[in-house]
């Protein structure tokens, strides 16, 4: 049973759940693609190119156990997975969702926050987005209450229909 489902009144009904956007996985997968373009195009570039071999043997002269190409491969390849891991694990643990009487929000594995608003006292909805937010279609969703506020929640797919849904009349 997730957080939502496990706190909510009687006959409180979910309007909306927020969803974590999948941008969350983007260094992951930079790093996975970087791991995998090392791995095979930098043993070819020192063969055929001779300024990149003597920079590549003054690196080597400097750090030895970097320049071997599988090496460097692996760390970034396993950097990447960590950041696949931090990725899902956000994903996985956030929970944010609109009802008929109350925004609830969830995010956190070891600093667990939870909290939530009443829909009268929301005050306001602001979505920050970037230039990358707007093509992809993610943004920042804070909801500034009267008394509290709703921030640092990861980058929320469909941040103007999550809104939508927080500003509907309220039926009591």
């Amino acid at each position: 049973m997730s957080y939502v489902e496990h706190v909510l009144l009687n006959d409180e009904q979910v309007v909306h759940y927020g969803h974590v956007h999948w941008i969350m996985y983007y260094p992951g997968a930079l790093c996975c693609a970087a791991a995998l373009a090392v791995a095979k195009y930098v043993p070819q570039l020192t063969k055929t190119n001779e300024w990149f071999a003597w920079i590549g043997y003054e690196l080597y002269a400097a750090i030895p156990f970097l320049f071997n190409a599988p090496t460097v491969a692996g760390i970034l390849f396993t950097i990447g997975i960590g950041f696949f891991i931090w990725a899902y694990t956000i994903c996985y643990t956030t929970e944010i969702a609109v009802t008929d009487r109350r925004v609830i929000a969830k995010w956190g594995v070891i600093n667990t926050v939870t909290t939530e608003i009443d829909r009268r006292k929301i005050a306001g909805v602001i979505i920050a987005q970037g230039p990358f937010g707007k093509m992809f279609g993610y943004g920042t969703v804070i909801l500034r209450g009267y008394s509290n506020d709703i921030s640092g929640l990861p980058p929320l797919s469909k941040p103007f229909e999550f809104q939508k849904y927080v500003n509907q009349r309220v039926r009591y």
